[in-house]
């Protein structure tokens, strides 16, 4: 699908595939890649003045999507046939050159059914609808007073991810995969830019939102009244007379209309109403939530480009962005972008932590799997190795980010280490000045942080990632935790590494396994995890003072990880709903939790010669 969309012929896509496969491709394949391919960018779907029409110079396909039962219900009226003068997308002028008329066939849909229809013909005809906008021959829309500065610079690689997507005149919807640091906020700005239509731009939190807006004033000189931002606490009303740029939130547009409030309501109706000529979805692997994606429909616009670093989710909903959005126009390779300098060059480590005695009696004891977790999590020789790592790369001048999924947990750390933390209930005023002194002054060295900076925020001087707990085994969070500190460096190590990414686990729990699945994508991606397993010592041997190396604090902190486990797990959930880990897969049970616990395994498991075995390293030595 993505490659014909993108211009190969099917010979061409059954040329590769024989070339690069080991045995002969079976005549009955090679057969169905024939009659699919053929049909792939043959039937789209345009908007025009706020309807939505579904049409084909191909009468035969539009007849065979037109009969199916499901789309017949949404369809409005009968197939019509007019003619129109196409833009040769192959033409080498700017303007388009104007092609002989040819009859075009359509059928009108009803608006409230667009994705039950792209789905239909996505999934049961096999005939996805195309979703492309001739943006310089619109003249029913006016164009945004925007221009680059002197000073941005697209990388080749941004370069080669826009030229997917733009052919000729036409934009066309789909995804573009970049690493997180690599510039993915450039490339919706870009393509904005390119178009300059009214443009819509959804992430994932309020943060981010802020992060865009002065993005956008940073690359393009643009009026800032053309750059609009609408949050919870940001309501501002919309022009209709001109074209602008609106960055909001997942959020704002997932909340049932019956619950808005009135000024929500009114900036509902003017989004739902207008024509956008580009709607741009950061992080849109969580579109395809049932709470988000009809956002993709809601807002009606005539293209759409999905941005992420993680094109992976735990519920297989991921294939839903094939219509939704689009086919992938483009991914980087990891790797190329770290050897080009592009981005950090990350060592991987995971180190393995004992539970103390009165930590493991109680896990033993206990049928809870809340309890359990939550005594995993608070395991204080993780907690200690956190605070060893902490002062060992402050005293090199490191900054540096602690990830912790346990709320209750977080904030007794931070407040017990006197470190700054940002989670759901910290007001949005206090976390950007956070952040703008982590970022720009040496009074904030190390920050805490839930949930809520997993995606969509940007910390480019962080070269330091710790990790104490963690979202199960979705690997989507690992490699955005991993991404906040990709941005490229100016200095390495001996060992070529310039930023460190640590994952703390306790030994014999259940977080080893949900580690060994969080690494899968990253190792997909060319990173190896290093495996530090007697770190404990190393701690002990270093004669530092830690807070949480007492019995008391031993003491306080099993009572802590009881309280929270019993009541089941409620007080150490996250505050504020994050948006990214809405992968429904991961909702664990007791049952889930028991399989960890009891079960059969064989000798090379345990001796490590099994498939799932991970590389281990018995050295307690710091890189």
């Amino acid at each position: 699908y993505a490659a014909i969309s993108l211009g190969m012929s099917v010979e061409e896509v059954i040329s590769d595939l024989d070339r690069f496969s080991k045995n002969h491709i079976d005549p009955v394949l090679r057969d169905y890649i024939q009659q699919s391919g053929s049909r792939i960018g043959k039937v789209r779907l345009v908007l025009r003045r706020n309807r939505y029409f579904v049409e084909s110079s191909d009468l035969s396909l539009l007849r065979m999507i037109e009969d199916n039962s499901k789309i017949r219900k949404c369809k409005l009226g009968q197939i019509i046939s007019t003619t129109t003068a196409e833009v040769n997308p192959g033409a080498a002028n700017s303007t388009g050159e104007k092609a002989d008329p040819q009859v075009v066939h359509m059928f009108e849909i009803n608006s409230a059914d667009v994705e039950t229809v792209k789905a239909t013909a996505y999934r049961e005809i096999r005939i996805p609808l195309l979703e492309e906008y001739d943006f310089r021959d619109d003249d029913d829309s006016n164009y945004i007073n925007m221009q680059f500065r002197p000073t941005t610079v697209v990388r080749p690689y941004q370069e080669r991810s826009l030229h997917k997507m733009f052919s000729g005149s036409r934009a066309r919807s789909g995804m573009i995969v970049l690493p997180c640091g690599a510039g993915k906020t450039l490339v919706g700005i870009t393509a904005a830019a390119t178009m300059k239509k009214r443009t819509m731009v959804l992430t994932t939190t309020a943060v981010a939102v802020d992060q865009w807006k002065r993005q956008f004033e940073l690359f393009c000189s643009i009026s800032p009244e053309d750059v609009i931002t609408l949050t919870a606490e940001n309501k501002q009303p919309i022009p209709e007379d001109r074209p602008c740029i609106l960055i909001s939130t997942y959020s704002m547009f997932s909340v049932s209309y019956e619950r808005m409030s009135r000024a929500s309501k009114a900036v509902f109706e003017s989004v739902t109403k207008l024509e956008w000529g580009l709607l741009v979805a950061d992080e849109v692997q969580v579109m395809p939530a049932k709470t988000f994606r009809s956002v993709a429909t809601t807002v009606r616009a005539h293209c759409k480009l999905g941005l992420t670093a993680t094109l992976v989710r735990e519920d297989e909903l991921v294939e839903d962005l094939q219509y939704l959005i689009g086919p992938k126009l483009y991914e980087a390779n990891w790797q190329e972008l770290v050897n080009a300098g592009y981005l950090a060059r990350v060592q991987c480590i995971e180190v393995w932590s004992e539970m103390p005695p009165l930590f493991w009696k109680a896990y033993l004891e206990t049928s809870s799997y809340h309890v359990k977790r939550a005594l995993y999590t608070s395991n204080t020789n993780k907690l200690t190795a956190c605070e060893y790592l902490v002062a060992l790369h402050e005293s090199r001048g490191d900054k540096i980010i602690v990830f912790c999924d346990n709320v209750v947990l977080l904030k007794e750390m931070a407040q017990r280490t006197k470190k700054a933390f940002i989670c759901g209930s910290v007001s949005m005023a206090e976390r950007m000045a956070c952040i703008r002194c982590f970022q720009h002054s040496d009074k904030i060295n190390c920050i805490y942080l839930s949930q809520v900076g997993d995606n969509a925020i940007d910390i480019p001087n962080a070269n330091v990632v710790i990790q104490i707990s963690s979202h199960y085994g979705s690997r989507r969070q690992e490699a955005q935790r991993l991404g906040r500190i990709l941005r490229p460096k100016a200095y390495r190590d001996d060992a070529g590494f310039n930023a460190y990414f640590y994952s703390l686990v306790s030994k014999d729990t259940p977080e080893k396994e949900y580690a060994l699945k969080r690494q899968k994508y990253l190792v997909d991606q060319g990173y190896s995890f290093k495996v530090i397993a007697d770190f404990d010592e190393s701690v002990r041997k270093s004669g530092l003072k830690f807070a949480y190396g007492g019995v008391e604090a031993e003491q306080h902190v099993l009572e802590m990880a009881l309280t929270a486990g019993g009541s089941g797990g409620e007080s150490a959930r996250e505050e504020e709903q994050n948006l990214s880990i809405c992968d429904s897969k991961f909702t664990v049970t007791a049952e889930d939790e028991k399989r960890y616990l009891d079960r059969y395994t064989s000798l090379a498991d345990l001796s490590g010669g099994g498939a799932g075995g991970g590389y281990y390293q018995p050295s307690g030595a710091l890189p």
